[in-house]
């Protein structure tokens, strides 16, 4: 039987491939193909895939293979004129992984945006704003108190995944959508802010552990804050030098710190009280108060550090060990784990999986566009359906 030949623009599959952040060899090995040049003679003209290596290829490119038949590339806003300046990226030279996640918050964004026009509903403003000239301590407060959640129901929380689910929603309510990516090192990308508007986009790192995530995502809201304010920019237009730029990120993280632990109530903890004039922590008051307030035992030592709680001596040996710990830490070894249901729920969060819901039920989108959307199949939509009703304070879902 004769193979299908796919009758593709070659100057799509290069377009493709660059978008991509991959470079010919790094597609040759997971086409399983011995050498590069085949590739190269597909995107040069010379040669056509067969169908099935085009179909490869899309998968490979996370694109839908009729691009490929595209008479030239599509329109297409470049991702650094989107997303905020990131340590150690260079705008435009994004790693796959990296690239593949920009693309996808992005798209998620323009997706939430078309549903809430389709549906008639307001697209929310996000409207807070920070100088980098404020009083750090008071930017948190003031964020803390936009969030309006108290720290009695703070320390209420039973778990670190009921503490990032609470602040997630919260932070939602204030004209974003907060999305969680998966693919990327942590080591390259904890957290990114997407400063577009309207509906600006936080998107946190699904590798990171449960009590990092609220921290990081209160220092990509600092992000958005300064955006607002004109201190930030997007990173293709970034003209900080490293050293202005490290007081950037310096002013995120402290703005961060004061909302999660205010220091008034933090300072007047009996811990607290016990050791303010002893730089010296145990390592079970760290557990116990980072426990209390569900933030890392890093955040609370840093937050401490700040306000003069400790010093840096104690505080580099401490994070030294508490580091080696933490990476020598015994990995999970458990079959189980969440649903497919959970984990998408997880990675898109409630308000966007609600969208979809509600556009799918007013017929404004098929079946196979909501599980497009949603990466998941149309059977799976009864229990995403159960899963966002039975979470604290929300509303039926139809």
């Amino acid at each position: 039987m004769s193979l299908v030949v796919a009758p593709v623009n070659p100057t799509l599959l290069r377009w493709a491939r660059s978008e991509s952040g991959l470079d010919q060899d790094d597609v040759a090995k997971k086409l399983g193909i011995k050498s590069s040049s085949r590739l190269d003679a597909w995107e040069s003209g010379e040669e056509k895939p067969t169908l099935r290596q085009a179909e490869k290829l899309a998968i490979i490119y996370k694109r839908p293979i009729g691009l490929f038949f595209l008479p030239q590339p599509p329109a297409s806003i470049p991702l650094a004129a989107e997303y905020r300046r990131l340590p150690g990226i260079r705008p435009g030279k994004e790693s796959p992984g990296l690239r593949t996640a920009l693309r996808q918050l992005r798209r998620n964004r323009e997706v939430a945006i078309d549903l809430l026009e389709e549906n008639r509903e307001p697209i929310p403003s996000f409207r807070l704003k920070a100088k980098l000239s404020e009083d750090k301590e008071q930017v948190g407060i003031r964020l803390r108190q936009v969030l309006d959640l108290s720290v009695s129901e703070q320390q209420s929380w039973s778990s670190e995944h009921e503490a990032w689910r609470n602040w997630r929603d919260r932070a939602e309510r204030l004209g974003l959508l907060v999305f969680q990516v998966a693919g990327v090192p942590l080591e390259e990308l904890r957290g990114v802010a997407i400063l577009s508007e309207p509906l600006p986009v936080i998107g946190v790192n699904s590798k990171d552990a449960p009590n990092s995530r609220p921290f990081t995502l209160f220092h990509e809201l600092v992000h958005l804050m300064l955006k607002k304010s004109g201190d930030e920019t997007v990173a293709a237009e970034d003209k900080h030098s490293e050293a202005e730029w490290q007081v950037l990120e310096r002013f995120a993280d402290a703005v961060a710190a004061a909302a999660l632990l205010p220091k008034d109530v933090l300072l007047s903890e009996q811990i607290v009280q016990r050791n303010r004039n002893n730089p010296q922590w145990g390592f079970e008051d760290i557990q116990k108060l980072s426990r209390k307030y569900w933030v890392t035992p890093l955040a609370l030592m840093t937050r401490l550090l700040n306000l003069e709680r400790t010093n840096w001596q104690f505080y580099k040996s401490w994070r030294h060990a508490w580091e080696e710990q933490w990476k020598n830490r015994p990995q999970k070894t458990s079959k189980g784990g969440p649903s497919r249901v959970e984990t998408i729920l997880s990675r898109v969060g409630p308000r966007f999986a609600s969208l979809v819901l509600r556009s799918l039920d007013q017929n404004i989108i098929t079946a196979p566009a909501a599980a497009d959307y949603l990466d998941l199949k149309p059977y799976h939509f009864s229990a995403l359906r159960e899963e966002l009703t039975q979470r604290p304070g929300a509303k039926p879902v139809s």
